[in-house]
């Protein structure tokens, strides 16, 4: 990874904050900051999942893990994408929404109204029709 930076990098919170005060990793993180300003349509994808985690001490400390890898590879909010993702996310009201949001600013430091909520819906399955007909 150090020699050939990867196009992907699944981590952790715990091995980033690791990554970042490395100097083996320096090359990779100059990579990924020559690469962002290539092109202006280049962006940082970051996957928090489990997102709901990050609430408390630890949401502040995933916020300023957040700061710091941004100051390390010299990125702004516009050049990086968030997903989010959590089972848990309330989304009855208004209010539950605005929560949301703001939860979302608080952890990553984008503006809330950047934004979008991709929900799904819980639907059980038949299982005479998932079960495998012998026959075929």
């Amino acid at each position: 990874m150090q020699n050939t930076t990867p196009d992907i990098l699944i981590t952790n919170y715990s091995m980033l904050e690791y990554m970042l005060t490395r100097p083996v990793e320096a090359r990779m993180f100059e990579n990924t900051k020559s690469w962002l300003q290539l092109d202006s349509h280049n962006r940082l994808l970051i996957v928090i999942d489990e997102a709901h985690m990050y609430s408390g001490a630890s949401g502040g400390e995933g916020a300023l893990l957040i700061k710091r890898l941004f100051s390390r590879i010299g990125v702004s909010q516009n050049e990086v994408q968030f997903i989010l993702t959590t089972a848990s996310m309330p989304f009855e009201s208004e209010e539950d929404k605005t929560a949301v949001k703001t939860f979302a600013e608080d952890l990553t430091g984008c503006d809330r109204d950047s934004f979008l909520f991709l929900t799904g819906h819980k639907t059980s399955l038949d299982r005479k029709s998932t079960r495998l007909n012998s026959s075929h």
